[in-house]
This record gives structure tokens, C-alpha cells and sequence, in this order.
């Protein structure tokens, strides 16, 4: 190096050119990239959305084109990942010249410290990045409004997830220098970062699959996001749009972006951000600590610091071992249920992570030693992480720290929410530009909106008993599935799946389903403030298990009224029986309502204010079994296992009437009807003499007419 070079060096615009003629091929890549992700990857999106959506109404046209852009430069993207791996190559390249002794004495024969030559090779790799991001990023923003496919939110949404870009790539910038800097080759320094990035995400899958295994009361990813925030960028990159369109916002997953829908959804992954951010600040404090110790010598050496060779070997090897166990239980579905096999499947389980400790953790000493010799070194390391494997196996297989019996203290939880899964769902989304608020994607969703119960102590009694149905579930047990979910007043959200029996005191199910909190909670004639002008206009039917009759439209305030009188009467008993009719609001064309959805309200015997606004709006029919002079016939099937199968259509009103009597109507399924009680195999097809369409139902098994059962030469079961 000439003189003028040398001294050029000892300023920071002067390295910056120095270190920019060297790394002119990895700011090329950078901007390849994102021209191909901004103008290059939208631009193409567009042309396909307006290839799909030809000849549609322009006001459609628009609204899918702010769809595209949102969904493919916003929060929903799963597009973290390369921002990651270009943090990674960046990393490796700006701080190679640790992996050669040659370099490394170069460098420190200048007449710069290293403290320079580090923050200015570090500020150099932000800048390759950081520089390209903002200028391509920020110039695509005013074609999209050219191009009429961005409004004042996406706009917003852009640039949050440019700085949520920025966030990604530094943090994983800074986890490869650390990695650099523990590492004394350039192919174990890749390894050891790309590791180290996804660590999070290697354990998260890990654990998850264990969870599921092993954890019969266990709700999962999309129930739960806050309890699997991740630390480390290239896992958190990958669980961040997992998150975000998990099943609360499933009908927002691919819609336009509304300031409203921003704020629910980034209050989502928000912590993980910051936790991706200390990440890499710690990483790149403790980084620049180990560059002011690190020697030329450590140079041609596979991990520089002892500790940190331990380390690496004890995670590696016990993420191996637990993941080969996380395929054989795969293979072998293993719960703890497994019957007769699972002693014998366990064991393979066991014998797979010994293995796959044990291998893993041999090859690192061999990468440790560049040598194979090194494959039998540090045997007892090796057979510490073996057993640590299967010790944490063993935690999962027996619920070591009681998951599956876990109720928290009544004193520490603010409210709960106790919700199930109801036959009759209901739905309501708004379209376009509508306020998010009001929306929900399913009854179950509904509940997690709006359910905020303060009987902590009746809930635990459900949910103790529910979660022990769980436990010991077997083919004959008979229940109905739940979910507890436990907001802590210390910010925590602890979740549980439940199996209530149908054994269980209705006394304790009425403690919790007869309260004013419950009714408003379950059912979606509460909170209608938003969805009550848009449901008088949509179209009303109401159905009785064998036909149905259409109303006029604008009963819905009507009915919503005398239905939240009626639920006065709701309790346990109530929500165990089978309705006598179901009325349904429904939207089946969203595009020119503005909305899609349906609103499903069962009617149960008692419900005499609702039955009287029905009555008053001729849109009443009396129950099925009342009904046999509006049937045309009736045809029961039966369908044998063995492939024997028999039908037979009656018209007599007699036998009709008959079957009506016995039979339980598809369409009349109530919340938390017994399930386990039908004769499936047996089906039974309605046909009005209206020609109006067909009703389904099925028999009870010990409750089947007898000629039924001499006329098909039903098998007793």
C-alpha cells in the first residue's frame, strides 16, 4: 500500500472508500436484491391482480391493488428472512480478515487503531444496506401513488417495515460479527452465525413438537403468539408473519391496510422487534469486547474461546438429539396414549436422540480439532449432552412440571375467558376501507374479543375438570372440547384446551354460562353497535330442521332484541339441548354488500319473545316433528362398512312423521348437543313438497324406528 493509501486510511470518509472498492460486488448484491424485491417484485404483483381481476369494477380493481402492495411490502410479508441473510454475508465479508494472520498484521501495521478499523468496517456494512433500502424503498413509495396502489396507511405500513428491515439485517449483522470473532475460519464462522441467528427458531419448532406430543391440554402457536416471541433474527423473521396472521387475523390476512388493522397487528410483534433489537446490541457489545482481546494467532482456529466451544457443542448437540427424537415421534404419532406401543416406540425415541446427541456432538470436536481424530475427544461432554437430550425428552413424556394440571392462582388472574367450539358459527367481516372494529372471523373468534369473565374460581372449577377429561381421554370418553384462557394481572396469557364432560354438574356450568359476562361474551347479538346497520339489510331465513321460510329484511334490531331477552333463560340445560329452530342473517354476495359473513342465532323451547317477533314477521315454522304436512318424502340410507349398503324412501305420513320424531336434523345442531350418541352410518334425506332443496339428519343409536331397522336390516352396534 502506497503511502497516500496509508494515510487516506486514518480517516473515516477515506476508509470508507478504501473499504467500498472492496466491496463493490456485496453492494451490487444489496441493490439487486431490492430492486428486484421494490419496483421490479410490486410492479409484477400488480400486473398479476390486474390480470386476475379484468374486466372487474375499477372500485374492486383499486381495492385489490392496495391488497397486493400491503401483503407484499408490508408486516405481513414473510420477506425478513433475506434482509437476515444479507446481514450474515455482510457480516463475513466486512470482518474476514480476522480468519488470515497475513491480513490481520496488515491491519494492525497501520497507522489506525483497531478501534477505528472496527466501527469503521462496521458502519460501512449499515451503510451498504441502509444507503440502498431508504433510496430504492423510499422512491418506490411515489410510483405506487402513481400508479394508484397506495393509500395513507400502506404508505405508513412501507416504511415501518423498512424500519423493521433495517432492525433485521443490523441484528443479524451483529450476531455474525460475534460469531466472527469467537471463530477462526471463515466456513465455521458462516455455521456458527447462521446457528446462532435461527437459534430460536431450531428450539421454538423443537419444543412445539414436543408440546404437541406430549401435552394433551397444549393450544398452540396461533392461540398463544406471546409465548413464542422470538430473540434471534432469521427464527423471529420467519414466527413474526406467523404471528400476524395467525387465526385472530385470518379474513385481515390478505386485505388493504387500515390504520386501525396496523396498530392491532403490529402491537403484536412489536416486543419481538425489540427483542430481535437487544439481540444484536448484545451480540455486538460483546463482540467488540472479544475483538480487543482476539490475537493474530487465533487466526486458522476453529473456535478461539474455550467456554464458547462448550457452549456451542452443548446446544448443537442437544438441538440435534431432540430433533431426530421430533421425526421418530412424527413417524410413530406418539402421545401418551400410544396404547400397547408406546413403551417400545419410547425406546427408539430414546436410541434416536442418543444417537443424533452423540454424533452431532462428535463431528463438532472434529471440526474443532480439523482433524477426525477428534471424533472420540471430550467423551464425557459427549455423554452429558446425550443425557441431557433424553432428560429433556423424559420432562415432556411425563409432564415432569405439570403443564397438563397447571390452574393458576384465582388471586393473580384479572379476568379468563371460557370458550368452545359451537356447531352453529357465525362470522362477520367487513370489506374495503371499514373499521376493523365489529369484525369477527369465526364465534370462536368472537368470544376472544369480547369474553372477560371475573368468577375466576367457577372457571377453575370447569377448567380443572375439563383439563383431567383431557388427560385421561379414551374412545368412550364424552365431552365437548373447550378452551381457558387466563389473562394475569402481571401482563401473562396462559391458555389451556379443556374436554368438559357431559357428566359434569350443571351447577358448575351455570355458574360461569347463566352470567351477564358469559351471554355477552358468546353470542354476537352483544357488541353489534357496528355490524347493526349493515345485518338490516342483509337477507333472513329461518330454518327448522326439515324446510325453512325466507323473511323480509330489517327484522335484524328486532330480533336482536328479543333474543337478548330470551337469553335470560340460558343455562347449562339449555345450551345441552337441541334448538327447535335456527335464524340466519346472511351476506352471500360480499362484494356488493361490502361485507361477507353470517350470523347464526339458535332457538331453543322457551324463547318466546324471539318466537313472537318471527311469529309477527310470518316467518315462523313450527318445529320438525309439527312439520309432516310439508314434507314430500323421506329417504333413509344406510352404509355398511363392508360395503353393503341399503336405502329406502318413504311417503307415508305416518312413518314420516315417525322418523322426524326420532331423528336430529344437521341444521338444528345446538352448542353442546352430544356428538358421541349417533348412528352415523345411518343417513336420512328430507325433501319438502316445496321443492324448496334437502335437509339431512341422523338417528340416535338406541333410539331407531323399528321399521327402519327391518327395512334396511340394520346390524346392532
Amino acid at each position: 500500500m502506497t503511502s497516500a493509501k496509508s494515510s487516506s486510511i486514518n480517516t473515516f470518509s477515506g476508509m470508507q472508500k478504501l473499504l467500498f472498492k472492496r466491496s463493490f460486488w456485496l453492494a451490487a448484491l444489496n441493490v439487486l436484491y431490492l430492486l428486484l424485491y421494490y419496483p421490479a417484485g410490486t410492479i409484477l404483483q400488480l400486473v398479476r391482480i390486474d390480470m386476475i381481476n379484468d374486466g372487474q369494477p375499477l372500485a374492486e380493481q383499486l381495492e385489490a391493488r392496495l391488497s397486493e402492495v400491503s401483503t407484499w411490502l408490508g408486516i405481513r410479508t414473510a420477506f425478513l428472512f433475506p434482509a437476515v441473510l444479507l446481514g450474515i454475508i455482510t457480516g463475513l465479508q466486512a470482518f474476514g480478515y480476522l480468519f488470515s494472520m497475513v491480513k490481520m498484521d496488515f491491519y494492525q501495521s497501520q497507522p489506525v487503531s483497531g478501534r477505528k478499523v472496527f466501527f469503521g468496517k462496521f458502519v460501512h456494512g449499515i451503510l451498504l444496506f441502509e444507503l440502498p433500502l431508504f433510496v430504492i424503498g423510499g422512491l418506490t413509495i411515489p410510483v405506487l401513488y402513481f400508479m394508484h396502489s397506495l393509500n395513507g396507511a400502506g404508505t405508513l405500513e412501507i416504511l415501518l417495515q423498512m424500519a423493521r428491515m433495517s432492525v433485521y439485517f443490523i441484528s443479524g449483522y451483529c450476531v455474525t460479527i460475534f460469531a466472527a470473532m469467537v471463530t477462526g475460519n471463515l466456513p465455521v464462522a458462516a455455521g456458527v452465525s447462521v446457528f446462532l441467528n435461527s437459534l430460536d427458531f431450531i428450539f421454538l419448532k423443537i419444543l412445539l413438537s414436543y408440546e404437541q406430543q406430549f401435552f394433551k391440554t397444549f393450544v398452540g402457536i396461533y392461540d398463544l403468539p406471546k409465548r413464542y416471541y422470538g430473540i434471534f433474527p432469521l427464527g423471529n423473521a420467519f414466527f413474526g408473519s406467523e404471528l400476524v396472521s395467525g387465526r385472530q387475523f385470518m379474513s385481515d390476512s390478505y386485505s388493504p391496510m387500515r390504520l386501525q388493522l396496523l396498530g392491532t397487528l403490529y402491537g403484536r410483534i412489536f416486543p419481538a422487534d425489540i427483542a430481535v433489537l437487544l439481540t444484536g446490541l448484545v451480540c455486538f457489545i460483546a463482540g467488540y469486547r472479544l475483538f480487543k482481546k482476539r490475537k493474530a494467532e487465533s487466526a486458522g482456529k476453529s473456535v478461539v474461546y474455550a467456554p464458547v466451544r462448550v457452549c456451542i457443542k452443548f446446544i448443537a448437540g442437544t438441538a440435534a438429539g431432540l430433533g431426530i427424537g421430533t421425526l421418530i415421534f412424527g413417524i410413530f404419532n406418539v402421545s401418551s396414549d400410544a396404547g400397547k406401543n408406546r413403551n417400545s416406540t419410547m425406546l427408539i425415541a430414546a436410541g434416536g436422540i442418543l444417537c443424533g446427541a452423540f454424533l452431532v456432538s462428535s463431528l463438532i470436536e472434529c471440526i474443532y480439532e480439523q482433524s477426525i481424530r477428534g471424533f472420540f475427544k471430550s467423551l464425557w461432554q459427549t455423554t452429558v449432552i446425550c443425557a441431557a437430550a433424553v432428560l429433556i425428552m423424559l420432562t415432556f413424556r411425563h409432564d415432569v412440571f405439570g403443564y397438563d394440571r397447571f390452574v393458576p392462582e384465582a388471586s393473580k388472574v384479572a379476568y379468563a375467558q371460557l370458550t368452545h367450539y359451537p356447531a352453529l358459527d357465525s362470522s362477520y367481516s367487513p370489506a374495503g376501507t371499514q373499521d376493523l372494529k365489529g369484525s369477527f372471523n369465526s364465534l370462536m373468534d368472537f368470544q376472544r374479543q369480547n369474553m372477560k369473565l371475573t368468577n375466576i374460581p367457577a372457571v377453575i372449577d370447569i377448567a380443572k375438570e375439563g383439563q383431567a377429561a383431557l388427560v385421561r381421554a379414551t374412545d368412550d370418553e364424552s365431552g365437548f372440547s373447550a378452551q381457558v384462557t387466563y389473562y394475569m394481572k402481571n401482563g401473562r396469557v396462559i391458555s389451556r384446551n379443556l374436554l368438559i364432560p357431559y357428566s359434569i354438574q350443571a351447577k358448575k356450568l351455570d355458574a360461569v354460562w347463566k352470567s351477564e359476562e358469559f351471554k355477552e361474551g358468546f353470542f354476537p347479538v352483544y357488541h353489534d353497535a357496528e355490524r347493526a346497520q349493515q345485518l338490516e339489510s342483509w337477507d333472513v331465513q329461518y330454518l327448522n330442521g326439515v324446510t325453512r321460510k325466507k323473511g323480509p329484511q330489517g327484522l335484524y334490531r328486532k330480533i336482536a332484541q328479543a333474543y337478548r331477552e330470551d337469553l335470560s333463560q340460558y343455562n347449562a340445560a339449555t345450551a345441552m339441548s337441541l334448538p327447535i329452530g335456527v335464524i340466519r342473517f346472511d351476506a352471500s354476495w360480499p362484494m356488493s354488500k361490502n361485507v361477507s359473513g353470517e350470523i347464526v342465532l339458535p332457538v331453543y323451547t322457551g324463547f318466546r319473545n324471539t318466537v313472537a317477533v318471527l311469529k309477527k314477521a310470518d316467518l315462523w315454522l313450527d318445529p320438525a316433528a309439527d312439520c309432516v304436512d310439508l314434507i314430500g318424502k323421506v329417504t333413509v340410507s344406510y352404509y355398511g362398512d363392508d360395503g353393503q349398503n341399503a336405502s329406502r324412501t318413504y311417503t307415508d305420513s305416518g312413518k314420516i312423521e315417525e322418523i322426524i320424531k326420532h331423528m336430529k336434523p344437521d341444521d338444528l345442531d345446538g352448542d353442546l348437543i352430544m356428538t358421541d350418541d349417533i348412528r352415523w352410518d345411518v343417513a336420512i334425506d328430507i325433501f319438502p313438497k316445496d321443492e324448496s332443496g334437502s335437509y339431512t339428519g341422523n338417528f340416535r343409536k338406541d333410539d331407531i324406528p323399528s321399521f327402519i331397522v327391518n327395512d334396511l336390516q340394520l346390524p346392532e352396534e
